[in-house]
């Protein structure tokens, strides 16, 4: 079974970009511990919902940045 998609464009690069910056200043600043955490996480989310397409809370919400049909009821 295929995963949907409904990231796209955009958003994709966008999520792409932060899933790579944020680790990225997680892993090189030394400075707030839990500011480092959340960022680390909150990159590596960003990174997964990048390349697979997928973001479970846009699903949820009914959220398509994806070129491909609309999802009913969505919100967007």
């Amino acid at each position: 079974m295929a995963i949907p998609h409904n990231v796209g464009g955009t958003d994709k690069a966008a999520r792409l970009m932060a899933g790579l910056a944020l680790p990225a200043y997680a892993l090189l600043s030394r400075k707030r511990p839990l500011l480092r955490g959340i960022a680390g996480a909150a990159g590596l989310v960003a990174l997964a919902t990048g390349l697979s397409g997928y973001c479970p809370l846009n699903g949820v919400l009914g959220i398509d940045t994806s070129r491909r049909k609309a999802v009913p009821g969505s919100l967007v």
